[in-house]
């Protein structure tokens, strides 16, 4: 008898050009195919060479990824909620009071959270439309011999470069996850037109090693025969001290304005700006500077489209936790106590009582850049079977899934039963310290 895993590896590339759903499985073998279910330990997936699905027990999958469909019908959200276990999401604040926010999602209708749960609200923080998403197949990417791919990430066995055009838009948010074997040494090339990082004569690079991370601009004008390289800014991290070995690092890119912010692990680390015109290019290239074999893996690269007028990046260090925090779009911080939100003549406000003040000051929340909960002793949230990736970089833990062709019903750890649109996942992966279920 055939082994499913085996008919998964054999109807892969055959299925691929008809659906772009993604099966990962344990062992790495993965399928491109339909998924149309997953509920009672079983994963169902479609495929036009099967007139009946296909069923895996779920205790062996690893990763499922969902193809993005047109999100034209998709709406927008401008702000992004931050619980205390890590997880965030998009929706709009709807009400406040002592006890409890209501936050309005187009996925899982409002939620009433309470404020004990809650890290921050961040305004005009939706990235805008997916434009890529993998990676997928390897063929996809132009490479040299020394890179290669295991299970959906790409592997490097040597000294070379892994590029491709991703049309990059004038302003765009990229994000990718690297792990390293021993130590980091890799460099991330974009706004480029090279296809191999040592020929990247017109644009930007990354440098992530063990001494941590540098951005440069890479120059070259018509009278000179070789390249210049400014630098533009050194983050103050050193990745060789994470003791996973791997890295979220994403980038947001304003060629408009001339300006990069840099994130690592979804924390701020640093704002830098292009002293000339920005380069025009639109490819990325990532190119390891180590000679050993499978020393990198990048992984979960996903480019957006990005408004780079909104207030996305204005995130203020919540300093004081025992007390909340409002920051405005100018840079102010009200530090006291957020103590309700309230509509008058049409505009939102949020009353914040503050020591200098007698009375609760009215901050206007079209003003506002970010709210900031005061951190309490909670107990701590339970551990959950999968992590969800949400279409706008989010993230959900969950457990106790019931998939279904246009939905979702799950168990979150602190907002209990959820029932979400299925267009909002992008991934779901099994969590690390998960048990078979």
């Amino acid at each position: 008898m055939m082994r499913p895993t085996l008919l998964l590896t054999s109807l892969y590339l055959t299925a691929f050009a008809i659906a772009n759903d993604l099966v990962v499985l344990k062992n790495g073998d993965h399928f491109i195919g339909k998924i149309s279910g997953l509920s009672e330990g079983l994963i169902e997936i479609t495929s036009p060479h099967s007139e009946n699905p296909l069923s895996l027990l779920s205790e062996h999958l690893h990763e499922l990824s969902f193809e993005q469909s047109d999100a034209g019908d998709i709406p927008i959200s401008h702000q992004v909620m931050t619980l205390r276990n890590g997880d965030s999401f998009p929706g709009e604040v709807t009400g406040l009071d002592e006890k409890t926010l209501k936050f309005d999602t187009w996925f899982a209708g409002e939620l009433s959270i309470p404020r004990t749960q809650i890290e921050s609200v961040y305004y005009e923080a939706a990235p805008q439309r997916l434009i890529y998403q993998g990676p997928k197949i390897l063929t996809d990417w132009d490479q040299d011999d020394n890179w290669g791919m295991d299970g959906t990430a790409f592997q490097s066995n040597g000294r070379g470069s892994i590029s491709r055009d991703l049309k990059l838009p004038e302003d765009f948010i990229l994000q990718f996850r690297i792990e390293w074997k021993t130590s980091p040494n890799i460099r991330i090339h974009f706004c480029t037109e090279a296809s191999v990082g040592a020929n990247n004569k017109d644009g930007y690079y990354l440098s992530a090693n063990s001494q941590g991370l540098q951005l440069q601009r890479v120059v070259t004008t018509e009278d000179e025969e070789t390249a210049r390289y400014l630098d533009l800014g050194r983050p103050n991290l050193r990745l060789d001290q994470l003791k996973e070995r791997k890295a979220t690092i994403e980038m947001r890119v304003s060629r408009s304005n001339r300006i990069i912010y840099l994130y690592l692990n979804g924390d701020f680390a640093g704002l830098y700006t292009d002293p000339g015109k920005a380069p025009a290019g639109s490819s990325v290239i990532f190119e390891s500077q180590s000679s050993s074999r499978r020393q990198f893996k990048v992984s979960s690269i996903k480019l957006h489209e990005w408004d780079s007028k909104t207030r996305n990046l204005n995130r203020e260090k919540h300093e004081k936790k025992s007390a909340d925090t409002i920051a405005t779009d100018e840079g102010d911080l009200y530090t006291g106590e957020i103590r309700q939100r309230i509509l008058a003549d049409e505009r939102a406000r949020y009353q914040v009582k503050i020591d200098l003040a007698d009375q609760p000051v009215p901050i206007p929340e079209d003003r506002c850049s970010a709210l900031y909960f005061k951190k309490v002793e909670i107990e701590q949230a339970p551990e959950s079977t999968f992590e969800a990736a949400l279409l706008n970089g989010g993230r959900l833990s969950l457990s106790d899934i019931e998939l279904q062709e246009k939905d979702l019903t799950a168990q979150h750890p602190w907002l209990g039963e959820l029932q979400l649109d299925r267009r909002i996942l992008q991934e779901l992966t099994r969590s690390q310290n998960a048990t078979s279920k």
